[in-house]
């Protein structure tokens, strides 16, 4: 832990003396990123008295009843707004499945959680009632492999990917599969050969392609993407078929994939990338946010864009571990939102989202945070 700290000090003491111009200068104590700072979450006071948040979230989502949720490690925490109520949901996984990745809600109402190493069928479950439940309750087959993506459509169908393909569930019955073409498979091979540096030296054998599938989305025009090691996947669900789009060269692994108001993809990865990709053009534009930075810590070094969202005046902002990331397209300029120059409690943030009312929530490192315009 203490060499954890110690590198995102010195990172964050590297990005300041290198980026000087664009350290967002301010000394508006109340206000985060051009949003007013509106309420802290620092601990849940709820079922289980003062639990504090003492690991920044991993996920966050709005549910149809306006009950937020989030994850920290294999717990889950409910926020009913309206009652100021905190419920508290421990150990919703198992230990072999390490964290939860991913909640979200199908059309039948149901809260839906993904583990990001639950095997088979222990990596999915759901919320009914007041329990949480295998997910093998309600999934069509036993699953053998990893559960490698889970999200929603805006029609509320619950998309899961696993190495068969895509499967869908519409809140009563699950579809056949949309299983993956062998065509696709030979290209990622060749994918993997040309992009050598981002495959680990001490894997014996390529991963499948189920196994390098990391996040989805449904887009607008309702075609689903895949976030890949080496691609993005486009699946068309009416005709059933797969197109692949390499990854620029300098990308690494899709770790998050956002849409934004122009219907263009941005996708981050683990090493301080973030690339955003046309789809009627088909070109790509790369922003490496921390460089020549990175370069004089060591040439692999870790720094995730957890996750992101288009804000006022369509700024893209990301989330860092040294703190939120905007980007002005249009001057294509970098800010640096921290805790130095804003109310952020730390630099650590890891999630964001918009509510129902245009509210923004992020979860940090010292608990949630409830911005307003």
């Amino acid at each position: 832990m203490l060499k954890i700290s110690a590198y995102i000090a010195l990172l964050s003491i590297l990005v300041l003396s290198a980026f000087p111009s664009t350290y967002l200068a301010s000394d508006r104590q109340n206000e985060i990123a051009g949003y007013k700072l509106l309420k802290t979450y620092s601990k849940v006071v709820g079922n289980n008295s003062n639990l504090p948040f003492l690991f920044p979230p991993d996920t966050s989502f709005e549910d149809s009843s306006g009950h937020f949720w989030f994850s920290s490690l294999r717990n889950v925490f409910r926020y009913r707004e309206k009652d100021s109520q905190w419920d508290v949901f421990q150990n919703v996984i198992s230990p072999s499945s390490g964290f939860i990745s991913y909640i979200c809600q199908s059309r039948d109402g149901k809260i839906w959680a993904r583990s990001a190493l639950g095997k088979g069928s222990e990596g999915i479950v759901y919320f009914c009632g007041d329990k949480w439940r295998p997910g093998s309750e309600i999934l069509p087959f036993k699953i053998d492999g990893t559960v490698n993506a889970m999200f929603t459509g805006k029609d509320g169908r619950l998309w899961i990917f696993i190495k068969e393909g895509l499967l869908v569930y519409d809140g009563q019955q699950w579809s056949a599969e949309i299983a993956m073409p062998e065509s696709i498979g030979r290209a990622y091979a060749q994918l993997q050969a040309r992009r050598p540096h981002f495959e680990s030296p001490n894997r014996s054998k390529p991963l499948s392609n189920a196994s390098n599938v990391f996040c989805g989305l449904v887009d607008q025009d309702g075609y689903i993407w895949l976030g890949t090691r080496h691609t993005i996947l486009r699946v068309d669900e009416k005709k059933r078929e797969w197109t692949y789009y390499s990854l620029p060269q300098n990308l690494g692994q899709v770790r998050y994939i956002y849409e934004d108001s122009q219907a263009r993809l941005w996708v981050s990865d683990d090493w301080g990338c973030v690339a955003v990709f046309d789809k009627h053009t088909f070109e790509w534009r790369v922003y490496k946010l921390l460089e020549p930075t990175l370069n004089t810590l060591t040439p692999e070094a870790f720094f995730p864009v957890y996750s992101m969202y288009q804000g006022k005046k369509r700024y893209m902002i990301f989330t860092t571990i040294i703190g939120l990331m905007i980007l002005d397209e249009t001057l294509n300029e970098w800010k640096i939102c921290d805790s130095r120059n804003s109310a952020l409690p730390t630099d650590f943030v890891t999630t964001i989202m918009a509510d129902r009312h245009d509210r923004i929530w992020l979860g940090t490192g010292q608990g949630i945070l409830l911005l307003g315009q």
